[in-house]
């Protein structure tokens, strides 16, 4: 869980909640409330994290990918066919933004 992610991201970089706040810019009321999951993750807090955190930056989109994702497909506002396509998308092009299915042909 995201929640989680974030109490194991400031108990390895030995932060205080007070440490966390003047790092990040929330609260540490925020943070505790967070970790102990009376307030959900923001996007705005994410950004921030990752800003902060860039080495967690994979694990902290993941995290918010799981979570949040479901909860859109359950409120109609994304639908598995157009995570589908981005997903393609991404498989089949190469660095340069470019399609590129030569590695699949025989």
């Amino acid at each position: 869980m995201l929640r989680e992610l974030l109490k194991e991201i400031r108990e390895q970089n030995g932060l205080s909640y007070g440490e966390m706040e003047k790092r990040v810019g929330f609260t540490r009321s925020f943070f505790s409330a967070v970790e102990k999951g009376r307030t959900p993750v923001s996007k705005k807090l994410l950004d921030k994290m990752i800003i902060s955190f860039p080495s967690y930056k994979q694990r902290l989109l993941e995290e918010y990918a799981a979570e949040k994702v479901p909860e859109l497909i359950e409120e109609n506002k994304i639908n598995l066919a157009d995570i589908f396509m981005v997903k393609v998308y991404d498989f089949i092009t190469d660095s340069d933004g470019e399609v590129n299915l030569s590695k699949y042909e025989e």
